[in-house]
């Protein structure tokens, strides 16, 4: 019998939105031969917008009165998720770069270790991702690939989608009728794993590249399963503001402070939270940022922080 009939788990998180760096787990749940595992979190205080609730129907009113502190939840996941890795069961996960960076952010968030940590420093896998193997077997074809369309193409029944238990049951049959329809995927998990991570990379730079005929800044991230945390450096949301206040773009404040692209925009996306709309060269700097004014309207910019910070020569 080929590895892919037999023992794999499938894991799917719902979450308060989309950011991985700060949105919550709201719901999970992890299917393996042994049943369905499933987790609701009372996102630890913090308001489920009315955008994610329309989609996975959640209410803030209701993780709170039935869900368990997240911080136990999200340590209890990681440490199912490894058992399950250690035991030898590849993880079928959807657009795994999301659900498994997301449950990292969570774990760090909380202060238990995360699923890498609990896999003793290993990388995470083997990881069967649908949506990678589908772009890698049928590349050309067009339209959309959320699950519901994958599932809708290769005949899985999807009938309470965006439920983690109902996702993550039809992320595992789409992955089994990919492997029945396209012998080649079916690898050892192993090889198959390292196999995705250059099909994601592949795509990810051929995505960048469409989406910098509109904007030249933009960065798609190569990193699959799992996108590393940002390394800021000691820079703070503050220097980019200021940066953006003197005219700089992105790339331009990551190579003065030596951070990347996505760290730069991370931070703005931090002082958004932290400041809010504020007056002064900060407002400024937040439109800036967010394409609302061009970055010549800046014709008092604030100086640059302590002045510690050199620009980084390639």
């Amino acid at each position: 019998m080929s590895w892919h009939l037999g023992r794999m788990a499938a894991f799917d998180t719902e979450t308060t939105g989309t950011d991985v760096e700060t949105d919550r787990i709201v719901s999970a749940a992890l299917i393996t031969p042994a049943g369905v595992r499933e987790w609701l979190t009372d996102v630890d205080g913090v308001e489920i917008p009315a955008e994610a609730t329309s989609v996975h129907h959640m209410s803030t009113e209701h993780a709170r009165e039935h869900g368990r502190p997240a911080k136990e939840v999200v340590e209890e996941i990681a440490e199912v998720l490894a058992a399950e890795l250690n035991a030898g069961s590849p993880l079928v996960v959807m657009n795994a770069p999301f659900d498994l960076t997301i449950l990292d952010r969570e774990c760090t968030r909380h202060g238990v270790p995360t699923l890498t940590e609990k896999l003793d420093g290993k990388p995470i896998g083997p990881v069967v991702d649908p949506l990678v193997m589908d772009r890698a077997a049928d590349k050309y074809r067009k339209g959309p690939r959320k699950l519901e369309n994958l599932a809708a193409h290769y005949g899985i029944e999807l009938t309470n989608a965006h439920a983690a238990a109902a996702d993550a049951q039809a992320a595992l049959d789409v992955a089994r009728r990919i492997f029945d329809m396209y012998p080649q995927l079916r690898a050892p998990a192993e090889l198959l794993h390292r196999w995705q991570i250059g099909w994601f990379a592949t795509w990810a730079e051929g995505f960048e590249q469409y989406l910098r005929k509109k904007d030249p800044t933009e960065v798609v991230d190569r990193n699959w399963p799992l996108i590393p945390a940002p390394a800021f450096g000691g820079v703070t949301s503050n220097d980019v503001l200021r940066g953006l206040a003197q005219g700089l773009d992105h790339p331009q404040i990551a190579e003065l402070f030596d951070i990347t692209v996505r760290a730069s925009r991370l931070l703005l996306r931090r002082a958004f939270d932290e400041l809010g709309a504020q007056s002064g060269p900060h407002a400024i700097a937040l439109a800036i940022g967010l394409g609302q004014l061009p970055a010549d309207v800046a014709t008092n910019p604030a100086p640059q922080s302590g002045g510690q910070h050199e620009p980084v020569r390639q």
